[in-house]
């Protein structure tokens, strides 16, 4: 699964590597800006942080 979010210029991507890890890239434009992999675990961690995270600003 591959999951794009662009924010104006710059964009994010979260996909699933073959082994089973999942790599968030961000780019700036067309150039890679940075790349990160976490295991599934780590993974559903953020994204439940990035859900209170968000509640929280509403």
């Amino acid at each position: 699964m591959i999951a794009d979010f662009p924010d104006g210029r710059s964009s994010t991507r979260i996909a699933t590597e073959p082994d089973g890890r999942v790599a968030i890239e961000g780019y700036d434009g067309e150039l890679p800006a940075h790349r990160t992999t976490y295991s599934r675990a780590t993974a559903v961690l953020i994204g439940q942080a990035l859900i209170r995270a968000a509640e929280e600003e509403q």
